[in-house]
């Protein structure tokens, strides 16, 4: 927010600010754990993990606590989602205009909005009205669509969004356990789209690998995007918010380091 940036430290259970003049503690206290809603040093998170902007205010899943959290830009703490949500161990949050999608126990994505409620509820994974991820063992993903209800998440940390057209936005699910990462369309109902399928929009046959493309030739034959491999991937970023469509989408690689 106004050429600033944030990220969660987990480990020191706090919120940093990275502006021009370096690196501060925007909310919470090194080294202190808890869950108190109050403003700047006084809040206290318990291994905070993911982190989105909706341009005004942050949006912290609280991993330990398992909570949404929202800060406001002076640095104010509030409990996002009420007691009637329950997500385990939260990891990644994604905003998508006034929408906002976060992850649970590794298999579920929550939806919520960021106007004025602060309920939330399962948009895919188990327990969803459709269900998108289950718990199901590793499957390999042969098909480029793959159907709603046949698809398991395989162990999800991260979430973001990628635009692919001006208005037209697509979510990017890093699945760690099938190496891959898979793409749904936020249009209609905030299902994937209108065929009922998510697609995958990058990463082999399921199985482990290093493969990268050479720049500027996604195209080319055995240079696609299936030909490429991740081995776990777990969290993704985009710059997705800049201009029309998305130019740039960072994946990190853990079982390859990179």
């Amino acid at each position: 927010t106004a050429g600033n940036y944030y990220c969660t430290d987990s480990a020191n259970h706090i919120i940093r600010k990275i502006s021009a003049d370096g690196v501060t503690v925007f909310a919470g206290t090194a080294g202190s754990s808890g869950i108190t809603d109050d403003s700047g040093s006084a809040a206290r998170f318990n291994g905070p993990w993911g982190i989105a902007c909706d341009g005004s205010s942050l949006y912290v899943t609280d991993n330990g606590s398992g909570k949404l959290r929202k800060i406001t830009s002076t640095g104010v703490v509030t409990p996002y989602t009420d007691a009637s949500v329950v997500c385990t161990a939260p990891t990644g949050v994604a905003v998508v205009g006034t929408d906002l999608y976060f992850v649970c126990e590794g298999k579920r994505i929550m939806k919520t909005t960021t106007t004025a409620t602060s309920t939330a509820a399962d948009w895919a994974g188990a327990g969803a009205t459709v269900q998108i991820g289950s718990s199901a063992s590793n499957a390999d993903y042969s098909s480029t669509t793959i159907a709603v209800a046949t698809i398991p998440f395989t162990g999800v940390r991260g979430i973001c969004v990628i635009r692919v057209g001006p208005a037209v936005d697509t979510i990017i699910v890093p699945d760690t356990g099938s190496h891959r990462l898979l793409a749904f369309s936020t249009t209609s109902t905030g299902l994937p789209a209108a065929s009922g399928m998510g697609s995958v929009f990058a990463g082999g046959t399921g199985n482990a690998g290093d493969v990268v493309g050479t720049q500027g030739a996604q195209a080319s034959a055995g240079n696609t995007a299936s030909s490429l491999k991740f081995s776990s991937p777990n969290g993704c970023a985009s710059n997705a918010g800049t201009g029309a469509v998305t130019t740039g989408l960072w994946v990190s690689d853990a079982g390859n380091n990179k």
